[in-house]
C-alpha cells in the first residue's frame, strides 16, 4: 500500500474528507494487530491477546488475534467490523502522530499536540473529496470528527511508552512463554497457530510478594489479567471461522 505522509494542514488540506467505513480495501484484512496497554480491558472482552516478535528486532509486541490466516479478519464481515470496540491502530487510520522536520513544511496547522502534529497519507483509499468525514470547517477550524482523532492521537505516544515498559517488566519476570494453540475445525481440518507468546500463569503465582506488589504499583497486574482472561476468546475466533466455513459451503454447494 502506497504511503505520501504529510503534516496536517487547512491551507494544504481543506478539502479532504476520510471514509470511515471498514472493509479489506481499506487494508483491513489482516490476521493480527498491534495494540497498546490502556485498551486491554476493552480488547480482552472481545479479541485473543498475544505476544510476538518482530521478526526484524527480535522484539516483542502485543497484539490481538484477528484470524489464523494470513489476509483473514474474521471480525471482518464486508463492510462490518464485528466488534463493540475497534482497535486503536484500526481507529486512527489515516492518520498518524508525526513531527516536523525541516524538509517540510513547517507552518504550523492548528491541529498540533503535545506528542507533535497530526500527519496523514494522503494516498490512503480512505482520502476522499467527495465522501465521508470533513477535517475542517467553512473558517478553518477543525471538525468534530478531527478533534476526536487529535484527541485519540493524543494518547498513542504515551501508551506507546508505556507499552514498552510493560513488557519489558514481563521480560524481567520472566513472565512470557511460547504457545502452540491447536485448532480443530467442524469441517474435520486442524491447524496448529505458533509463533505466540502468552503469560506463564505458573510463573506468575510463583512471584515473591514483593514483586507481585511492584507490579501492582506500576499498574501492571491487571493488564496482566485481561491478557490471561482474553484466551478465552479464542472460541469466538474458532467461531467465526466455522461460520464462515459453512457460509463458503453453502455457496458452493
Amino acid at each position: 500500500m502506497s504511503t505520501s505522509i504529510e503534516i496536517l494542514s487547512h491551507q494544504t488540506h481543506a478539502q479532504l474528507k476520510v471514509i470511515t467505513e471498514h472493509g479489506a480495501e481499506y487494508g483491513e484484512n489482516i490476521n493480527n494487530i498491534p495494540v497498546l496497554i490502556h485498551e486491554l480491558k476493552n480488547l480482552a472482552q472481545e479479541y485473543p491477546l498475544c505476544f510476538m516478535k518482530d521478526p526484524d528486532t527480535g522484539q516483542f509486541n502485543l497484539y490481538a488475534l484477528l484470524g489464523f490466516a494470513p489476509e483473514e479478519n474474521l471480525y471482518l464481515d464486508q463492510h462490518q467490523w464485528n466488534a463493540n470496540y475497534i482497535p486503536l491502530h484500526i481507529q486512527r487510520q489515516p492518520f498518524i502522530v508525526g513531527r516536523c522536520h525541516a524538509t517540510e513544511n513547517t507552518q504550523a496547522p492548528n491541529t498540533e499536540h503535545d506528542s507533535g502534529f497530526i500527519s496523514i497519507n494522503t494516498q490512503s483509499k480512505r482520502i476522499s473529496h467527495t465522501q465521508g468525514e470533513s477535517l475542517f470547517n467553512s473558517d478553518g477550524t477543525p471538525t468534530a470528527y478531527l478533534n476526536s482523532i487529535n484527541e485519540l492521537l493524543s494518547q498513542l505516544t504515551p501508551s506507546e511508552t508505556m507499552t514498552k515498559v510493560f513488557i519489558a517488566q514481563l521480560l524481567n519476570h520472566q513472565l512470557l512463554e511460547s504457545a502452540r494453540i491447536n485448532i480443530a475445525l467442524n469441517d474435520g481440518s486442524s491447524f496448529s497457530y505458533e509463533g505466540i507468546y502468552t503469560i506463564n500463569t505458573d510463573r506468575l503465582n510463583g512471584l515473591s510478594e514483593v514483586e507481585i506488589n511492584r507490579l501492582q504499583e506500576q499498574h501492571f497486574l491487571a493488564p496482566i489479567k485481561f491478557i490471561i482472561q482474553s484466551l478465552q476468546q479464542l472460541q469466538r475466533l474458532i467461531d467465526f471461522k466455522n461460520n464462515r466455513l459453512q457460509g463458503s459451503t453453502h455457496e458452493t454447494a
